[in-house]
């Protein structure tokens, strides 16, 4: 019996694939997911090699091109009125949300598995990292995991571990994938159409994106772990939610051809931005943000 990892029913459908692997949905909330347990899990201890090629310019310029958009998603946290001003990020990378947080007057530490992103977090912005077994229970206010529970095999696991270590009315952020966005949609349709294809995967990508979660199946699984939703949002690679669109990184150097490698894969993704906005509109936004309150 295969269960759906976000609510845990039993009944599902073939869906996709992605390299072989099938792709279920569950018939309950939506949710989509590769069979657990999943037989080459991707390993995250040296996720990021490229920050090797970073130097302390760079990391600087990557957290001023976040700030802006950190500062506001802070606010936002900032007017549920959580029990403090301690913060936990897991899945924090570099740690440009801590440094952003600790900015803010925030108490902030990260959570990662990456060895590289732990080395760069420290030097270059003294990140705290620690990890969840050493988070005493309810001692933070609140926790973010931004795009962490898509990699998961068992997500309420973690969730519920989370639920331990917020105190009382502690509030969790999570942004993830949404399960399918309108532009993975109409690939999909426009593929069937014309070649017959039955290629489908939604976000996901197999061994690191394994549940691609509807807005239903997040909050069920976060209901199951004790958390209330406060809120739940689709959001668009526009919104102040998104990763900022470091156009830097599609250029080699400061010179723009017009018809360069990095001028059509910008195009391509202000494109689909475009498509996604709308997306927005009929459930099918490119990110699912999420607030809840821990019971």
């Amino acid at each position: 019996m295969v269960e759906c990892p976000a609510c845990s029913s039993p009944s599902n459908r073939p869906w996709g694939f992605d390299r072989n692997e099938p792709i279920l949905e569950c018939t309950r909330c939506g949710t989509i997911y590769f069979a657990r347990p999943i037989v080459r899990p991707h390993d995250y201890e040296t996720y990021y090699p490229y920050l090797f090629g970073f130097d302390h310019e760079r990391f600087k310029w990557e957290l001023d091109q976040r700030r802006k958009r950190f500062h506001f998603q802070l606010q936002e946290i900032a007017r549920l009125d959580p029990p403090g001003r301690t913060l936990v990020d897991i899945g924090a990378g570099v740690g440009y949300f801590c440094a952003a947080a600790n900015e803010a007057g925030w108490k902030a530490s990260a959570v990662e598995a990456s060895a590289p992103a732990i080395e760069a977090g420290v030097r270059e912005f003294g990140v705290q990292y620690t990890t969840l077994d050493a988070v005493p229970d309810g001692s933070f206010s609140v926790v973010t995991a931004f795009h962490v529970l898509e990699h998961l095999e068992a997500p309420l696991s973690m969730l519920k571990t989370i639920r331990q270590k917020l105190a009382p009315r502690g509030v969790l952020v999570v942004h993830v994938p949404n399960r399918e966005r309108l532009t993975s949609f109409l690939r999909y349709k426009m593929s069937n159409l014309f070649s017959g294809s039955a290629t489908r995967r939604g976000s996901l990508y197999y061994p690191e994106h394994i549940t691609g979660f509807s807005s239903a199946g997040l909050t069920l699984c976060a209901a199951a772990a004790g958390f209330d939703l406060i809120r739940s949002r689709q959001r668009s690679p526009f919104s102040q939610f998104h990763d900022s669109w470091l156009i830097r990184s599609y250029f080699a150097n400061r010179r723009i051809n017009l018809w360069s490698a990095g001028t059509v894969a910008l195009a391509k993704k202000l494109a689909n931005g475009l498509i996604d906005c709308s997306g927005e509109l009929v459930g099918r936004g490119d990110w699912l943000v999420a607030h809840f309150r821990a019971r």
